[in-house]
């Protein structure tokens, strides 16, 4: 929702603006600074289940009861099951950043330092978060056991040809032998440059370039492909639907409090939030490690 424009800062800017130095101040604040790349885009959230907590409410989660039907004989009496399950307790990660500017800044820089530098505090609090949830999941397969998989790990697919169709298939049906779609693949850009030699029928690159810069880049077998350069380079992960696989469980959801420094002349923010991270199935994910580079085989004419 676009904000409202209050009656006095409509009166700050028709008086900017009747002035040269007013209008010099207005285009100085609409520049923005050159970037070395785009703006990280976070994707932890978008992967995993947000479960934002109630205050007070405990940060645990229970595992789906495991049991199953037998036969029974004309005239067998019929064996129970008593139902146990798995309780996975989590403790909160408390994240901060506390960006400083100093006053001499926000008069010499010919962009909107103050706004900028609160942008970007929101920026690295979103690269650190997506930093544990790609712990999670990188290593979900070696230490996680529960009651869905009883101890059986998806086995790591190796790749010394690139990210190769045969490899990711590899991958989906580790997965889905467990019938747990594929939702996401996240790989590194230079994977990325494996997809781009794929036949158009198994990659369906996103053409529109507002959907890229969320690092979103496509899809191929109804799964989306997330590039990000969080992800180590010659790593792919196949995750499946969040709600098979882990959880952010948010205690307190990204916050900020005016933290200046007014003997040292400093505007200041402290950025933070308290979250929970966890893979809680497995089985939910399955990795590839690929080397070198993919180059297809056509047929000879």
């Amino acid at each position: 929702m676009d904000e409202i424009v209050t009656e006095n800062e409509m009166r700050e800017i028709s008086a900017a603006l009747a002035t040269p130095e007013g209008r010099t101040t207005i285009a100085q604040t609409m520049l923005e600074p050159f970037k070395l790349g785009r703006d990280y885009v976070a994707i932890g959230r978008q992967v995993y289940a947000v479960d934002h907590l109630p205050q007070g409410s405990p940060m645990y989660y229970d595992l789906d009861p495991q049991f199953q039907a037998l036969v029974v004989g004309p005239r067998g009496s019929v064996d129970f099951s008593e139902i146990a399950t798995t309780r996975i307790n989590l403790e909160p990660i408390i994240m901060a950043v506390y960006p400083k500017v100093h006053v001499t800044d926000v008069a010499t820089r010919r962009f909107g330092i103050l706004d900028r530098a609160q942008e970007r505090g929101q920026i690295e609090l979103a690269k650190l978060e997506d930093t544990k949830v790609f712990a999670a999941f990188k290593t979900a397969n070696l230490n996680v056991s529960d009651a869905v998989n009883n101890g059986v790990v998806n086995p790591v697919v190796t790749s010394s040809i690139g990210l190769d169709p045969q490899t990711a298939a590899n991958c989906f049906a580790n997965v889905e032998q467990y019938d747990i779609p594929v939702a996401n693949v996240i790989v590194h850009a230079q994977q990325q440059r494996d997809l781009r030699m794929w036949a158009k029928r198994d990659f369906d690159p996103v053409t529109q370039r507002e959907l890229i810069k969320t690092g979103y880049i496509g899809d191929f077998w109804g799964a989306q492909v997330r590039q990000s350069r969080r992800q180590t380079v010659g790593d792919v992960n196949f995750l499946g639907d969040p709600q098979y696989l882990g959880v952010i469980s948010v205690r307190i959801d990204l916050s900020f409090m005016d933290a200046p420094d007014p003997q040292n002349l400093f505007y200041g923010w402290v950025f933070f939030e308290a979250i929970g991270v966890a893979q809680l199935i497995g089985v939910g994910s399955s990795e590839a490690q690929v080397s070198g580079n993919y180059y297809p085989t056509y047929p000879q004419s």
